[in-house]
């Protein structure tokens, strides 16, 4: 049984599900190395496709099913999958944002009940949004001067079925009363990237860790609540204001964010739940609430997931659980001696004369040299495994460093991250060692999440603590870097080490050996281990 899986509009990308396994899958982003690549266009992510047939033994011949996703689900993408893929109208099916979601949260966390919070599909007259909740017995009902959108949806799951047991929708047209859009766009303008054009909602949660917690002179004028949503007049501040009092306002939209979602689980956590979309996406709101997992498919990245294992359930009538997201194509020797001429024929023999290649054939020796590289506070760039799904590729595509390494932070916020100071790093800690570092260690399958760190360990990370004594750490799902923490640990005594996304600024994640080569040679990275194999700066 094959599925393939696309999701269309929103961190566009594909997956391929044979059997109840993913054995394939990318986001569009990582191939054409631009970041969100699609977002909020209704266009196939032709790349992650292509990808996923070329580097697999399938052919769209094989396909079973295609289900894909998007914001406003128009008739017209199932005739554009048909004439792109080749493939029979009959075998294409559509499935809403937040149903897809529920089950690719569902597939990959310990837990059958999913709760869903965020902008999802828009049921507009006539779309596949509206004749799939028709279809499966909802009431729908609007004007022609209303558009309903997905808001919240909480779901409990069998083997061989799910229930929605709450669904709530917003409209459309009011934005401000959105919740993923936190309270309003005055506060999106403390944290707008002026690159971009945009705004980041998880810049705002780290913003706000800076507070002084003197919240009483900056609390809204007026806030009203909707099903849980807020609508606030706002105190007059932009990006450009003082940066003390941006980190304060920031303070009174986490702590007004954090009621909202705690009320929310509040009505769903008698047994143990899983949570995703942008209502959720802040760690430190979910850092205290209980009964809660945190998986590392939070926001749109679980997607294509979400409906390749949704097709599979109606193939089959059976809603699989995935044991791993570790795959793609695994990068060998041949690739990255291939990449290192084609960078050094591009650099006129400088890449050569300033980095040697070394080949470990004990992973054992391996692991003990990036150690003590980190102990010494080098960058260290690390590509092992095949990759993750998703946006959040901890211990896969990353770059290493001991926490205690300031001036190492500093290269990174300035030339990798290319954004405010403020911004946190991940630990990345291992599993069984988490009551070692944090009072409250929290379920978690790698997704970032803070917690109350032990007191013993301020003064190692300061960079990493915020003004509530919290620290952002993720668990990875790679063995090697895994290792790497654990050999660290025995050489430093600390028990975590910081970890960014290996890229360059406003990039994606590295993908192919040209765009990691390219990484190390414009940053100070000291070394970069691909795989078996080890570049070091001479």
């Amino acid at each position: 049984m094959i599925i393939l899986g696309i999701s269309i509009g929103v961190d566009r990308g594909s997956v391929l599900m044979q059997n109840g396994t993913p054995i394939i899958g990318i986001h569009e982003s990582k191939l054409s190395r631009v970041y969100r690549d699609g977002a909020f266009q209704n266009t196939l992510p032709k790349l992650s496709i292509d990808y996923c047939f070329d580097n697999s033994e399938l052919t769209i011949d094989d396909v079973d099913l295609v289900v894909f996703t998007s914001k406003d689900g128009g008739y017209e993408l199932i005739n554009e999958i048909s004439e792109v893929l080749g493939i029979d109208e009959s075998k294409i099916e559509f499935v809403p944002n937040q149903i897809a979601m529920s089950f690719a949260l569902y597939s990959i966390s310990n837990t059958n009940q999913t709760l869903v919070s965020g902008k999802g599909s828009i049921i507009t007259p006539d779309s596949l949004v509206e004749k799939w909740y028709s279809e499966n017995g909802y009431d729908v009902e609007f004007t022609s001067e209303l558009h309903w959108r997905e808001s919240t949806t909480f779901t409990q799951f069998k083997e061989d079925g799910y229930v929605e047991l709450h669904k709530t929708w917003i409209d459309d047209a009011d934005v401000f009363t959105n919740m993923s859009h936190m309270y309003s766009t005055a506060s999106h303008r403390l944290v707008y990237d002026k690159l971009n054009y945009k705004f980041n909602t998880e810049d705002l949660s780290q913003l706000s860790t800076y507070s002084d917690g003197g919240w009483e002179n900056l609390q809204p004028n007026v806030y009203t609540t909707n099903e849980g949503y807020h609508k606030e007049i706002l105190p007059k501040i932009n990006y450009t204001s003082d940066f003390k009092l941006r980190a304060n306002l920031a303070g009174v939209y986490q702590r007004e964010h954090l009621k909202v979602c705690t009320d929310l689980i509040g009505k769903f956590n008698e047994y143990p739940i899983v949570v995703g979309g942008a209502l959720f996406k802040n760690s430190r709101t979910l850092s205290e609430l209980y009964n809660v997992e945190v998986t590392n498919l939070i926001d749109d990245e679980a997607l294509p997931l979400g409906c390749a294992v949704y097709g599979n359930f109606k193939l089959t009538s059976s809603i699989v659980k995935v044991d791993t997201l570790n795959i793609g194509k695994s990068l060998n020797i041949d690739d990255v001696i291939d990449g290192v001429d084609h960078i050094n024929k591009i650099f006129k023999g400088n890449f050569s004369e300033k980095y040697a290649l070394r080949v470990f054939n004990n992973n054992v020796e391996l692991v003990d040299f990036v150690s003590k590289l980190i102990l010494k506070n080098k960058l260290v760039g690390v590509v092992c495994d095949k990759h993750n799904l998703g946006i959040n590729q901890m211990g896969i595509r990353s770059i290493l460093t001991s926490p205690t390494n300031r001036i190492g932070l500093d290269h990174l916020t300035m030339h990798v991250k290319e954004c405010d100071w403020w911004l946190k790093y991940h630990n990345i800690i291992i599993e069984d060692k988490l009551t070692d570092v944090l009072e409250y260690p929290k379920l978690t399958s790698g997704y970032p999440i803070s917690s109350k760190i032990h007191s013993k360990w301020k003064d190692i990370a300061p960079s990493v603590i915020n003004h509530k004594d919290e620290i952002l750490y993720t668990t990875s799902n790679s063995d090697f870097v895994n290792k790497v923490c654990d050999r660290y640990h025995e050489l430093s005594g600390v028990p975590f080490i910081t970890s960014i996304p290996l890229s360059m600024a406003l990039e994606p994640e590295v993908e192919n050996v040209d765009d990691i080569l390219r990484t190390l040679y414009n940053s100070k990275l000291s070394a970069l281990c691909i795989e078996n194999i080890l570049i070091i700066k001479k």
